[in-house]
């Protein structure tokens, strides 16, 4: 029996340095015109990358950021603040702050000490440390928070006058986030705190971009689906077909709650066809961190255009997220569903619905029919 545990604990270790260890994509990743829209065409700037350690004294806490912005914009920048998950770290996800910089966008890459990836390197049994840090960081508050105060120091910037300072507007700024990340996303767009604490929505956050979007899976003092009703901003979501939660316990199936829940704004979501968890940080398998790419392509593409829509308001590209066309932005590799403000009805083809299950039996359901093409 001893072995068997041993075995077993081996596996899930096995897993978490998997999920942890990932490799970054090429830095230069091009945003490629999605199908069907050369009217929405855009050109590419070059990118420039730097490093900085803001302190928050309020908190007592340092936030180290890396800064992606494109070299001699003719224009302001509008603002992407990008949050990582547990265990990460604010070089995860460096191809999105390549692609959205190269469109224009100034994007600042959160780190949140003590969720980082100092959590779990070097530790005998890194599953144990990841556990014990998400339950005590479940509930996303601390990165939200660490998100406001980037936001202040980034308004401060602007006051001081800096070149950096005059490249940015910071009346269209955008938060983006993976798993724990994208929930700080949520609660900064107006998601009820799971803990029913004081409320974290941010009025400068204008749109919101998750990837794998988590469910609260702990003690909960507000029904789940009442708590994404609150939620103000235009959404872009990504998930999977198997992106089960690698230490938190949100399924699959669970992830597209958020979208179906929301009212009142625009959202979108895009569900990959045999996509995992891991697919936006990429597995550390060369062979698997390979396939990984393509879904990262897609991702870097369809949220650039996302910001370009409901941050830059481009109409060219307002209009493709309106059209019949937009089933394209997936391409072969999933589905994407719609939900146009409070109105269900102004959808096209087969209105999104809420898939209700019992989280206690239900396997993953089969995904539902794609609504655009």
């Amino acid at each position: 029996m001893k072995i068997v545990r041993f075995i077993h604990i081996s596996i899930l270790t096995l897993v978490v340095v998997n999920f942890l260890l990932t490799v970054q994509t090429p830095a230069q990743y091009v945003v490629s015109e999605a199908p069907n829209t050369s009217a929405i065409a855009k050109r590419h700037y070059h990118v420039t990358v730097s490093d900085s350690n803001w302190f928050d004294a309020t908190r007592h806490r340092s936030i180290p950021v890396k800064i992606y912005r494109p070299t001699q914009p003719q224009e302001k920048c509008p603002v992407i603040v990008f949050s990582h998950g547990l265990g990460g770290s604010n070089e995860k996800c460096a191809y999105l702050g390549q692609a959205w910089a190269s469109q224009g966008f100034v994007s600042v890459h959160v780190q949140h000490l003590g969720i980082d990836d100092q959590v779990w390197k070097g530790k005998i049994r890194p599953l144990k440390e990841l556990k014990d840090v998400y339950s005590q960081h479940w509930t996303g508050r601390t990165q939200a928070n660490d998100i406001r105060f980037v936001l202040n120091v980034l308004d401060g910037i602007v006051t001081g006058g800096t070149p950096f300072g005059q490249m940015l507007d910071m009346s269209r700024v955008g938060v983006a986030g993976y798993d724990l990340g994208g929930l700080a996303a949520m609660l900064l767009a107006g998601q009820t705190p799971p803990d029913n604490w004081s409320d974290l929505r941010d009025t400068r956050v204008k749109a919101i971009v998750v990837m794998s979007p988590p469910v609260a899976d702990q003690a909960t003092y507000i029904p789940i689906p009442v708590s994404y009703r609150t939620m103000s901003t235009p959404a872009l979501f990504f998930t999977g077909t198997d992106d089960d939660g690698v230490v938190g316990s949100t399924k699959a199936w669970q992830r597209r709650i958020p979208f179906d829940q929301m009212q009142g704004n625009d959202r979108f979501l895009i569900t990959y066809r045999d996509a995992g968890h891991l697919i936006y940080g990429g597995h550390i398998l060369p062979a698997r961190n390979r396939d990984d790419q393509k879904y990262q392509a897609n991702v870097a593409q369809a949220s650039s255009l996302f910001w370009r829509a409901y941050l830059k308001e481009e109409p060219a590209v307002y209009a493709y997220f309106q059209s019949q066309t937009l089933g394209n932005i997936a391409g072969a590799l999933g589905q994407v569903e719609r939900r146009l403000g409070g109105n269900a009805e102004k959808n096209i083809g087969v209105a999104a619905q809420p898939i209700i299950h019992d989280q206690a039996v239900a396997p993953a359901p089969p995904m539902p029919e794609i609504m655009f093409r």
